[in-house]
């Protein structure tokens, strides 16, 4: 089967940007990672989203400080798309304070972390693709019935136990 195609918008240029994002193309070189980026992105996680960006495309920007020319957010998308010998990719950005450039990349990371999967639902999604005939490695999971390990050790008692309490008025929920 032959290898899908990177499309190339000019001769010298090699992306696989959709086509709604183009506007927003600039040169990879030109991005600068975060000057501490407190997650870190191995070889598994790299080539999962190498795949990603092979098969889909980019469809979401990365996101980068216009003042300071760092990414905020997508060191890992960047990171792929670099691999991938892309020579563009699409920037989304952001006139944060240094600060709101440093929220935001923990905020893009950890908001997402915190959700949990709907196993029901995962599992039927997953059984649904494989019956269709459709690479499993495309979505970041194995087999129906895999469970993410985020779900775990969740359960419905121990969100129950989880208790917070106001610091000004002591109100508790």
């Amino acid at each position: 089967m032959p290898k899908p195609k990177e499309k190339h918008s000019k001769s010298k240029e090699k992306h696989k940007i959709i086509p709604a994002l183009m506007k927003l193309k600039v040169p990879i070189d030109a991005l600068k990672p975060a000057a501490r980026n407190a997650r870190k992105h191995n070889d598994t996680d790299i080539e999962a989203q190498m795949l990603s960006l092979t098969e889909y495309g980019q469809c979401k920007p990365v996101v980068v400080n216009s003042k300071t020319g760092r990414l905020e957010a997508g060191h890992g998308t960047w990171e792929a798309a670099k691999r991938l010998e892309w020579t563009h990719i699409a920037v989304a950005r952001a006139q944060h304070t240094k600060a709101q450039a440093r929220g935001y990349g923990l905020a893009d990371n950890r908001i997402a972390e915190i959700s949990a999967w709907e196993p029901e639902a995962l599992d039927l999604e997953l059984k649904e693709l494989k019956l269709e005939g459709f690479d499993l490695k495309l979505t970041g999971f194995g087999e129906p019935g895999e469970i993410p390990p985020d779900n775990k050790d969740i359960n419905e008692k121990d969100l129950a136990k989880t208790q917070n309490e106001c610091p000004k008025c002591g109100f508790k929920w």
